[in-house]
Parts: structure tokens; C-alpha cells; sequence
């Protein structure tokens, strides 16, 4: 819904803080001038751009020397394969944990891989699979987005809203017969980011991708300027 409001220069104006780069030039106007009051929403959604899987490998054996033996051998395989993929070491994380199991030692080391391809992301986990033995196991992939392309995104939403006032503003001006001027302020009121609604991880891989869908809206109030229709010449 857009909430339109016309207003003189001899009533109060009021203070919006500007965003983005509009014009929000406040120079002195005539008392004939005359404002709109326009509120608009824009929306926009992205899907996941990125994923990350956990590689787990286990040992468990007599000697803590033997454990940590056999869990170097295959983490030396699963980083030879990252290599192969072109994952870069910043978009690796280790996480090596040595414990106790009665008589027993046992040796735990994940690595958290990210992945900007998902096709490389599902290469690698069924070669992994095929390669490895059952004490490597692999998470099913988890879906992100990078801080940068949420920050864009929500540049995007607040620039649709405005583009979306101005379009308001210019139909609800011809029906008084005028004309939309020049952007005088604008203030955002509202903004929210939602993902679907999921109450449990799914096991299904598209459903994951599905679930990890943005959308950000943003509602903004902006005033312009409102001018006599420019009478064409003959």
C-alpha cells in the first residue's frame, strides 16, 4: 500500500534523513510551491550464493600416537582434493580434538570447507565417499551468503522503494493535474530481512537451498516536489 500526503510551503516541513545518494537539496522555494508525501516498499530476494561442508575423519586405537597417525593419513588426502577443487586455504577451517574412550584413544579432526560452486561442492563429497572408508563421514551441504552481497542487497531494496515512491508519486500527481519535481527528503522507516520459515533442517538438498532464500524489504517515506504541468506548445 502507498500513503500519498499533499502539503503547502506555509505548513511545517518535516525532517527526513536522506539516504543513498538521492537529491535531497532543501534550497529555498517559492510560497506556491507544493509537496508529496509518497510511502513505498521495495522488495527484493537472492538465493544462496555460497555452501560449506564438514568433513569429519575418525580413529580410534590402543595408542594416541596410532590414532593421530591415522587421521593425518586422510586429512592429508581430504586437503589434497580441496587443492585439486581450487579451495583456497582462508576457506578452510581445522578443528583437530584429541579424547578418551576407556582404554582407548580416539582422534577427531573436522575441516569446514567453502565452497562458491556447488557443483564442486557435490564433486568432491561423492569422491570423498568413494575414496574413503566409513570413518569419514561428510555433512550435507549448508547454504550463505557472503556479508557483502546481503549488504548490496538491502542497498537494492532501499533503492527499488524509492524508485517505487517516485512512481506513486508521479500517478497519484496527474490527478490533481501536476507534475513530480525534485526529490526533497527521504526517510527510511522500516527495514526487515526474512528467510522461509523452516522448523527443522531438511535432509533434502534443494530443499536446504530453498530455505536459505533472503528477502529484504524496505519501506520508505519520500517527499517531492510538486509542480504545474509544463503546457505544451503548439
Amino acid at each position: 500500500m502507498v500513503f500519498t500526503h499533499l502539503q503547502s510551503k506555509e505548513q511545517n516541513k518535516p525532517t527526513f534523513q536522506s539516504i543513498e545518494q538521492a537529491n535531497t537539496d532543501t534550497k529555498s522555494v517559492s510560497p506556491n510551491d507544493r509537496y508529496i508525501l509518497v510511502s513505498a516498499v521495495g522488495e527484493v530476494c537472492l538465493q544462496p550464493n555460497n555452501c560449506r561442508i564438514t568433513i569429519s575423519v575418525t580413529a580410534k586405537k590402543d595408542d594416541a600416537k596410532d590414532a593421530k597417525s591415522s587421521v593425518s593419513r586422510r586429512i592429508e588426502y581430504i586437503q589434497q582434493c580441496l587443492n585439486n577443487h581450487g579451495i583456497k586455504q582462508n576457506d578452510r577451517d581445522i578443528y583437530e580434538r584429541l579424547t578418551r574412550d576407556g582404554r582407548f584413544y580416539v582422534m577427531r579432526t573436522e575441516i569446514t570447507a567453502k565452497f562458491s560452486d556447488v557443483i564442486k561442492c557435490q564433486s568432491l563429497s561423492n569422491l570423498l565417499v568413494e575414496k574413503l572408508d566409513q570413518n569419514v563421514d561428510i555433512s550435507l551441504p549448508e547454504f550463505f551468503h557472503d556479508d557483502k552481497d546481503i549488504e548490496s542487497l538491502r542497498k537494492q531494496a532501499s533503492l527499488l522503494a524509492i524508485h517505487n515512491a517516485k512512481l506513486k508519486a508521479q500517478e497519484m500527481a496527474k490527478l490533481v493535474h501536476m507534475e513530480v519535481g525534485r526529490t526533497i527528503s527521504i526517510q527510511e522507516e522500516e527495514t526487515n530481512e526474512n528467510y522461509p520459515s523452516s522448523s527443522n533442517i531438511s535432509p533434502s538438498v534443494h530443499q536446504r537451498k530453498i530455505d536459505a532464500v533472503l528477502t529484504v524489504s524496505s519501506k520508505v517515506s519520500v517527499q517531492f516536489e510538486l509542480k504545474k504541468k509544463n503546457k505544451q506548445r503548439s
